[in-house]
């Protein structure tokens, strides 16, 4: 075992000298930011030569949009149930997973706890069960 992982953190102590710079975005935020660009500030070329047939009001796009359309696109064309679920929970939400537990009848359910150390339950040992001789 490392003793040093186990010591706390002195006053003005680096443990991770070089860990992230301050004030550096993490990912998630750098995702949103890029979502929220015009297309062709991103995109490549080729890429753009295709969206732009597709797509003529292309220049007025986000990168979030235009990822949206090539999802539904691929949801269609290639009938691709992962890309048509991904449109379906951006737009709507993922559906609750609802799991209903129910006893005997739809009633509650019984527990039964046994603890040995406990056990308020006589013996349940019949003396003619098993041959004395």
């Amino acid at each position: 075992m490392n003793d040093q992982n186990l010591k706390p953190v002195q006053p003005g102590e680096v443990r991770n000298p070089k860990g992230r710079p301050t004030g550096a975005r993490n990912r998630k935020t750098l995702a949103k930011w890029i979502m929220t660009l015009a297309a062709d500030e991103v995109l490549p070329e080729s890429i753009l030569v295709i969206m732009r047939a597709k797509y003529p009001n292309l220049k007025d796009m986000s990168v979030e949009e235009i990822m949206l359309l090539a999802q539904v696109a691929k949801s269609i064309d290639k009938r691709d149930t992962f890309a048509f679920n991904a449109v379906m929970d951006t737009a709507y939400g993922r559906p609750s997973q609802a799991l209903e537990v129910s006893g005997e009848g739809g009633g509650p359910i019984q527990v039964i706890a046994y603890i040995p150390e406990f056990d308020p339950l006589p013996e349940h040992e019949e003396e003619n069960d098993s041959p004395t001789d």
